[in-house]
Parts: structure tokens; sequence; C-alpha cells
């Protein structure tokens, strides 16, 4: 009688809880422009992009992780600034209890171990796109991620909610009225640093802590079109390894069509 007994408690759960692929989401909506990843340089605020795609790690209460480098697609944007919803298919629900949840933007480029690689390019387009805002979300508490149903109306308040911020530091460039001695509109800027500003970035899945290698100190803004004066573009770079000061110099070059101009 008990071997029949749990036979049909087996039968029973393998009823209730199927294991066929359901799609699962969660909800970007802190408000601050830390949670963003694509510049607008004339106000200087971020905003998630329809391409924007994130990694998501969950560990369940045990510790063991359910889900690895999970890659997850904005399905929707919100009304709010920096709001998104990102939607993924996994393999079966997530049992209910307390997670722990680790996301990134954008996808790395390799996860090895616990060392999750980005590339911060040298050459970028002026708003950092294109996957130059590296955010992180760090290990945050949560359920579990629900099911969703993307034919209808997303259900935001049964959505979990994160908070990303970014690990970069960001540069912005203005051409005042009447200061483009160039006489054209500018193609492209390049600017050198003291230190290093860009290169491969690894970042620390354990604890979010980061890193810089095969390091420059020189990085090219690209903007898709030429830009003139009271136009912003801007830069992602690597934070310094040590405050800059006084005697520390930048040097820039424009570019246009037919000339170049250099400041220090």
């Amino acid at each position: 009688c008990l071997m029949a007994f749990l036979n049909a408690c087996s039968k029973e759960a393998e009823e209730t809880l199927p294991t066929a692929d359901v799609r699962v989401g969660f909800v970007v909506d802190k408000e601050d422009s830390r949670t963003r990843t694509s510049l607008d340089a004339s106000s200087g605020l971020f905003s998630w992009e329809e391409s924007d795609k994130v990694s998501l790690w969950a560990k369940d209460a045990g510790g063991e992780f359910v889900l690895n480098a999970q890659e997850f697609s904005v399905t929707a944007l919100g009304y709010g600034t920096g709001q998104a919803y990102f939607t993924s298919t996994i393999a079966a629900p997530m049992a209910e209890g307390d997670y722990s949840y680790f996301i990134c933007y954008p996808l790395p480029t390799s996860v090895q171990d616990n060392n999750l690689t980005f590339m911060l390019d040298a050459v970028q387009d002026g708003k950092a796109g294109n996957g130059s805002g590296i955010c992180l979300s760090g290990w945050t508490a949560g359920p579990a991620l629900p099911r969703v149903d993307t034919s209808a109306p997303l259900g935001e308040s049964a959505m979990p909610r994160a908070g990303m911020h970014h690990i970069l530091h960001y540069l912005k460039f203005y051409i005042p009225q009447g200061c483009n001695l160039l006489g054209e509109e500018i193609e492209s800027l390049e600017f050198t640093m003291p230190q290093a500003v860009a290169g491969t970035v690894t970042v620390d899945l354990t604890d979010g802590s980061a890193s810089l290698s095969d390091a420059v100190s020189t990085v090219i803004i690209e903007p898709q079109s030429p830009f003139g004066e009271e136009s912003y573009v801007s830069a992602a770079i690597y934070p310094p390894a040590t405050a800059y000061g006084e005697h520390d110099v930048m040097n820039v070059t424009l570019y246009s069509a037919n000339h170049y101009s250099d400041i220090t």
C-alpha cells in the first residue's frame, strides 16, 4: 500500500509540475539614470533599447545555481525612465522559494568559472551604445521568476524588480556656438588620457568587482552622423586607478572631412 501511495503521488506531481519550456520575466525600473544603457549625451540620460539583452544567474536558498548566464531580452519598454521588461524561456518553472540573482548588461563575451569578460571598445559610437555601458545588479534577493504570457498585458505587479548600476565613467564632449574652428561638421573625435581607459573588462561574479586588461589610453568616437556646434557626443571609459591631478592632461583631436584640430 505504501508503494502504491508513493507511485500515485509521483504521478500526480508529474501532472501538476510541468517540465515543458516556460517563459519567465522581471522588470528593471529604478528611477535613476544609472540603470539604463544608451546615453542621450544632450540630456545626460540613459535609456533601454528594444534590442538590449542581459545575462542572469540565479542561486537557490542552498547556494546552488539554477540558472547560469541565462539570456533575457527586452519584451517591452515601460513608461517610466529606465523601465524595461525582460523575458526568457527556461526548461521548467522555478520552484517556489527564495533566490539570489545577478544580472549584467551587455551579454559577456565570455564566461570562465566566475569571471565575466566584456569588451570596452576603443572605437565608440558617441552615445555609450553597442554594449559600451556595462551595468551590473549585484547579488539581489527575490522570489522565483513568474511565468509570463507575452500574448497578454504584462502583469507588472507580479514581476520581480531589479536595479542596475554602471561600472564605467562617461565623458561628454560639446562644441559651443561659434567655437568650431574647422568650419565644417565633425566626423570623428579622438582623445588620449594619462591612464588606461579601454580594453578587456573582467567582472568577478562572486562580488561584482572589476579589472581592466589589454588596456589602451586612446578612444575614438565615430558617431553615426557628423555633429556640429551645440551638439554632444559621449564616451564610456574605465575609471582611473588613481585620481587625476592638476598636471594631468587629456589630448583631443577633432576631424572633419577636410581638416583636423588638436586640443590639449
